[in-house]
């Protein structure tokens, strides 16, 4: 494989990871459940949601109260072969609660976790998708 094409993916990887984050902020479920593969899998605070489907369901469950802000850093993304690859990024967690749905800006407080996402990458007919994501705690917020 070529230089430029390695890039290419790097580049589609990375946007995908990106992607994830504001659209979980914007609560745009949908947006979210189409950056996976079909069978895609997302791992996240013990629960397994499998497939596109079931991530949608899941994010359709979000409260429309809360409020959270994914601030990602150090992607790194590894290319495998033209159709798959790894990827991982650190994240920043911050939550609240906006119970008038107003927009205003809350009060800032540590973040709630700082972790990372392990990713597998891979391409299909639409284009990247991300195969599986694992949010992995690394620090949290301990409450009291």
């Amino acid at each position: 494989m070529d230089e430029n094409s390695r890039q290419l993916i790097q580049n589609a990887c990375i946007e995908l990871s990106t992607k994830f984050a504001f659209h979980v902020d914007h609560g745009d479920a949908e947006a979210v459940a189409a950056l996976f593969a079909q069978d895609g899998v997302f791992s996240r605070e013990g629960a397994l949601l499998e497939g596109a489907e079931g991530v949608l369901n899941a994010l359709k469950r979000r409260p429309p109260t809360r409020v959270t802000r994914h601030v990602c850093t150090n992607i790194l993304v590894d290319v495998v072969d033209e159709n798959t690859a790894t990827g991982n990024t650190y994240f920043l967690l911050y939550e609240g609660e906006d119970p008038d749905q107003s927009g205003a800006a809350l009060p800032l407080t540590t973040p709630v976790t700082v972790g990372e996402y392990q990713d597998q990458f891979v391409r299909t007919e639409q284009g990247w998708k991300i195969a599986r994501r694992d949010a992995l705690g690394v620090f949290r917020r301990m409450e009291g």
